[in-house]
């Protein structure tokens, strides 16, 4: 039954003649609904080339294409008997046998579609757009895509140059903003501050683009401030000015009470005597170190206060002034540490802009602010829709709800026709498809946002309907993925739960349930108990590693305990719905995010023997094989580097790698002597070895950097794998690109390479999809979408 409404609902929203909104579960057949419509969309007459699909990842991309040919391959080799049924459970019921023909043909219509299928992510789609039209776009013609190393350094360059000026023009402009930013922050968090603004510099251009610029941000900013016109420090610190009679008569009634109180007396008249005084002088009189207000007891004694009643009133009423005060002077420090803020960064993102121009190169957050300005701003903007407009007829968008505002503006000008004047008059049958799921957006680091999500829902509901044409609102609920105990769990997390649920329910207030179509299979959600932390034993600083979790701590009991229990399914627990024994590539540890517990579950995962692929993602500086392979660069290039031969000899570089011991009696006692001399002067058969294999590295020295560590990779990888196991091959073919890549863009030094490398991070993320016969550890962040 499930499965019967579940095949209902796909094919009402695959149905090519209305415009769809798909909310659909994790697992719930989305990207197989999307190649159901494009299919039923090209049986309908569509022109495989005007149907546009964008997705958020390549990944997704490549998997809907590959499914999509894949379906129509099938055909072409089905009797019509057969064809006509999967015609049918499609929705496309055949007629005649021409459309059984047209079915078999739609895979060679497919392949011959010129320039291919449109099914790309957003970011190709821009930047496609943007070669079309450069002119009109205000962009170098035949530009290239910065990757993100490229745009970190370029970014990197235009702030030292930036800052450079803003140190050589002190009484400038630009060197005050400099001197104002520094002020509130340390030079450790400078950085930081200044990569978050640079992040978001789309939005930075869109204040200093408009006609006031910087002035017109902190007018607005001034504005929800409350702050009044002319409002100024001087005008605040006015406003504190301390009434000379009241406190005259405070210091007075003060010297009659205690010392404490003679002393607070003597205070109050040092500050009467200049005529500038404030309540800001009198601050730690009045309030705590926190700038709360004091008690009264610890203002004025209570014989005092007793003595004169009109006390507490008047002190109560001067500390909430001064409290008021002060909140005032700090906005106004907010306001101009902003606006110096906004200056610095305006003019690393100007100095930036300039070298991408000069380069002829654009990074990706340039694709999607120049397309949005080119479409939907611009003065040529009704030049391109119009051309776009006769090759655009069906647009499906998939992950819709980790598509941001700019990029749902976009969507907004493509399909500004489709549902408007004489656009649906002469062209009628064109559509928007779009799937998503607000419970799965993720990217709101790159401007997601999942409430837009459902603004534009209704926006496109109304438009659409207003059109006079079809608006299928579809919820897919049934899981083809997971079992009813999983779900139930799932659902009984959330339900009913505020705090839970917080950020799922949205501007509709409409949460899907779960369904399971796996009726016939049983699941199992076992809650382990928390490990508690025990009683801390103390550590030896000279020798207990800084990085890796103690042996006592509740995350390297938690690693134990899994992997025990891994150990123990294998080979002896049976998959229920295969009849099959487990083996560790049936198995996936999903975790919050890698850290020491990541590392940690790895590691006791191997000490057990089980098989594991290792992390998701990977920090090219951090691998162990790819940090063999720089220790021996800088040996090559100073053989006197004791600490790189060190790790060398102790690496699976080497056929028969030293042991502890053995390096040790090599060092041992060696005086001046370098490392390299003491292994030349060994008579141990591998030190002998070892310094042979060294010698004829330190000759191929004078190679280009991809030419050197390929030479060596070329004896080493299986020592490599062996040792370190698969991940360590993903990382050694990562650093092999960097090195090629390094060669293309700069020259061809083995000692610029290797100050290039270190000085960068490279993150790989590294394929878990594919069957790899080992269990596999990932992010809940890096495992969605996992088939």
């Amino acid at each position: 039954m499930k499965a019967a409404r579940a095949t209902d609902k796909q094919i009402l929203a695959s149905d090519p003649a209305s415009s769809a909104w798909v909310a659909a579960n994790a697992g719930s057949g989305k990207t197989h609904v999307l190649v159901d419509r494009v299919i039923r969309m090209m049986l309908a007459g569509a022109e495989p080339a005007r149907i546009l699909c964008l997705t958020f990842t390549k990944a997704a991309a490549a998997e809907m294409a590959s499914r999509l040919f894949e379906r129509l391959s099938g055909w072409i080799a089905l009797d019509d008997t057969a064809l006509t049924a999967t015609l049918e459970k499609l929705g496309a019921t055949p007629e005649s046998s021409d459309n059984l023909r047209l079915a078999r043909r739609l895979f060679t219509r497919a392949l011959e579609t010129p320039g291919g299928l449109k099914i790309q992510t957003i970011h190709a789609f821009c930047e496609r757009l943007l070669q079309l039209f450069p002119v009109e776009a205000g962009v170098v013609p035949g530009f290239t895509v910065m990757d993100d190393r490229t745009a970190r350094e370029a970014l990197e360059a235009a702030r030292d140059r930036v800052l450079a000026r803003a140190q050589a023009d002190h009484a400038g402009e630009l060197g005050q903003a400099l001197a104002e930013v520094v002020r509130h922050v340390q030079a450790d968090a400078f950085n930081g501050l200044m990569s978050e603004i640079l992040a978001k510099r789309a939005d930075l251009q869109d204040v200093l683009s408009s006609e006031q610029g910087i002035d017109s941000a902190i007018g607005i900013l001034r504005a929800a401030l409350g702050f009044a016109p002319g409002e100024d420090r001087e005008s605040v610190l006015a406003a504190l000015a301390i009434s000379p009679a009241h406190y005259a008569r405070l210091a007075e009634a003060l010297s009659g009470g205690s010392e404490a109180d003679r002393k607070r007396a003597a205070l109050l008249a040092g500050h009467l005597r200049t005529s500038a005084a404030t309540l800001v002088d009198l601050c730690g009189f009045l309030l705590t170190q926190k700038h709360e207000p004091r008690s009264l007891t610890s203002v004025v004694t209570k014989p005092v206060r007793t003595a004169h009643p009109w006390i507490d009133d008047f002190i109560a009423a001067e500390q909430q002034r001064l409290v008021g005060g002060i909140a005032r002077l700090a906005d106004l420090e907010r306001l101009a540490a902003t606006q110096a803020l906004l200056v610095l960064a305006g003019q690393i993102a100007g100095e930036f802009e300039r070298v991408k121009r000069r380069a002829g190169a654009y990074d990706f957050d340039d694709l999607i602010v120049r397309t949005r300005l080119l479409v939907a701003a611009k003065p040529d903007a009704a030049w391109v829709l119009y051309k776009l407009d006769g090759g655009i007829e069906h647009v499906l968008i998939d992950e819709a709800q980790d598509t941001s505002p700019a990029q749902w503006d976009i969507v907004r000008s493509l399909t500004a026709e489709f549902f408007a004047g004489r656009g649906v008059r002469q062209r009628p049958d064109r559509t928007l498809f779009a799937v998503g799921d607000r419970k799965q957006s993720i990217y709101s680091f790159q401007g997601a946002d999942p409430d837009v999500f459902e603004i534009v829902h209704d926006e496109f509901k109304t438009r659409i309907e207003a059109a006079g044409q079809a608006f299928n609102d579809v919820d897919f609920t049934v899981s083809f993925r997971s079992t009813a105990e999983i779900l139930t769990a799932v659902d009984t997390v959330f339900h009913d739960a505020a705090v839970a649920r917080q950020g799922l329910d949205g501007t509709r207030k409409k949460t899907l349930l779960h369904e399971s179509n796996r009726r016939d299979e049983s699941g199992l959600v076992d809650i382990w108990p928390l490990i508690e932390p025990e009683d801390r034993e103390e550590r030896q600083p000279w020798i207990a590693p800084v990085d890796r979790e103690p042996a006592n701590s509740p995350r390297r009991r938690l690693a134990q305990k899994i992997a025990r229990t891994v150990k123990s399914w294998l080979g002896r627990r049976v998959i229920e719905a295969t009849g099959t024994p487990v083996r560790p590539g049936d198995i996936l540890i999903l975790v919050r995010r890698r850290n020491g517990f990541f590392d940690a579950l790895v590691r006791e995962l191997r000490n057990k023997g089980v098989p594991v692929a290792g992390a998701d993602r990977l920090q090219l500086t951090k691998s162990i094989a790819v940090l063999d392979l720089l220790a021996l660069a800088r040996f090559c290039l100073l053989p006197r580097d004791d600490y790189s031969l060190a790790c060398l000899l102790k690496s699976p570089l080497l056929p028969r790698p030293l042991n502890e011991e053995q390096l040790f009696e090599l060092a041992w006692q060696r005086g001046s002597r370098p490392l390299w001399q003491r292994l030349s002067e060994s008579s141990d058969p591998r030190c002998i070895e070892a310094h042979r294999q060294l010698s004829a590295w330190l000759e191929s020295t004078g190679s280009r950097p991809f030419e050197f560590f390929a030479g060596v990779l070329a004896g080493s990888r299986k020592q490599f794998l062996a040792r370190l196991g698969g991940e360590a091959g993903d990382a050694l073919d990562a650093f092999l690109d960097s090195a090629l890549a390094y060669e293309q863009e700069h020259s061809s030094s083995l000692a610029g390479f290797i100050a290039w490398f270190v000085a960068g991070e490279v993150e790989i993320k590294r394929n878990m999809e594919q069957e790899s016969g080992e269990v596999r550890i990932m992010t809940v962040h890096g495992a969605k979408g996992l088939e």
